[in-house]
């Protein structure tokens, strides 16, 4: 059955016939409409059992298109797959395999037509748990066409037990209460590359709109762990943990700036977690207690524990760490709203990120800027 190739011929090298801007994915993602059924996680740690039904629309990029591999993760098993309301065979091997999920198409797809396709599959412990923070986010946790990365729009309904917290891509849309869930819609309306979510069970919350960019922001601070947890690591000492206004006012700079720099994200709102992990995806944000926090909030919270015999953390640390925070910011611009062709060119988001953060440091304390560079 046809294929799109990976890579490019010889002969098209030689020639200077190859580019790295070529489209070799099969079919085309436009939109997601996702609902989630999430239950409480156990004693152990681990997250709880995952359902999920998913309506995808896609566009055919080529002629004749049979079967298409969609990246999935191996735990995630599907019982369903429905192409307008009927039933259609799918391949997916066996989590004790390479897990890998083909889709056999009904008829041969013409290039241009758009399709629609629903998924239900189910699964447990997908996300491991740390310190209370489920992770790492960027699992395959929905159908996505195997090959280069596709953008897509995304309607995304999550059903959590009473009390639990669900943060996501896009805008959190409505909440409202089913039963013994709580039901939380989030919308992203600007095409994305993926959709993610975070799981918690406490979490302390604000939002505000900032009056210069008007970009709607929240900031979900999860509590530091200050006792062990059966089946976790015992908590670093000392380990700094931010306030949702200082979260808001350090998110808040770092817009400003970079808005008037680069202009507006592409996207009107963001979510900043604090919690174990460091990321930047569409419009969410998720940052280390300590990078949130910062070299000065580290040295003072070590001198603390020491009673004033330790002078902290290393200096050369320093830098990394007052950068840390904002250079996950700035990703919205670079990666997020302005992606790369290729891996080829990855490096140059991560470049202007950086740049991004001594930007930042020029603005705020221009003798930092200094001593940095």
């Amino acid at each position: 059955f046809p294929t799109r190739r990976s890579s490019d011929l010889a002969g098209e090298l030689q020639s200077g016939d190859a580019s790295s801007s070529e489209d070799k994915r099969l079919i085309a993602p436009e939109h997601y409409q996702i609902q989630v059924f999430l239950g409480k996680p156990n004693v152990l740690g681990k997250e709880a059992d995952l359902a999920v039904t998913c309506d995808l629309r896609f566009r055919s990029l080529d002629d004749g298109t049979r079967m298409v591999k969609f990246e999935l993760f191996p735990d995630l098993q599907v019982s369903r797959v429905a192409w307008n309301g009927k039933e259609i065979p799918f391949i997916q091997e066996g989590r004790t395999k390479d897990g890998s999920f083909y889709l056999q198409m009904p008829e041969p797809l013409v290039k241009g037509r758009t399709y629609q396709v629903s998924f239900e599959y189910s699964g447990g412990e997908i996300l491991q748990n740390f310190m209370g923070v489920p992770g790492p986010p960027r699992r395959t946790w929905y159908p996505t066409p195997g090959g280069p990365a596709s953008r897509a729009t995304y309607d995304l309904t999550f059903h959590v037990p009473r009390g639990m917290t669900i943060v996501s891509v896009g805008k959190k849309v409505q909440q409202t209460r089913d039963g013994a869930f709580d039901v939380t819609e989030w919308s992203s309306d600007v095409p994305i590359s993926q959709a993610v979510f975070r799981y918690v069970a406490e979490v302390f919350t604000k939002t505000t709109t900032d009056r210069t960019t008007n970009m709607e922001l929240a900031a979900y601070v999860i509590p530091a762990v200050t006792r062990p947890v059966a089946g976790q690591p015992a908590p670093p000492p000392g380990a700094p943990s931010s306030s949702a206004s200082d979260v808001l006012v350090d998110t808040g700079n770092s817009l400003r700036v970079f808005t008037d720099w680069f202009g507006p994200p592409a996207y009107p709102n963001l979510s900043v977690v604090e919690g174990s992990a460091t990321d930047s995806l569409p419009s969410l944000v998720y940052v280390s207690r300590i990078a949130a926090a910062g070299y000065g909030s580290l040295v003072a919270q070590s001198m603390a524990f020491s009673h004033g015999l330790s002078g902290g953390p290393p200096p050369n640390v320093k830098t990394f760490l007052d950068a840390a925070f904002s250079y996950q910011i700035s990703r919205q611009w670079w990666g997020n709203t302005v992606g790369s062709v290729s891996f080829h060119d990855a490096w140059l988001a991560s470049g202007f990120a950086y740049f991004s953060t001594s930007l930042l440091t020029a603005y705020l304390d221009p003798d930092e800027y200094r001593d940095h560079w």
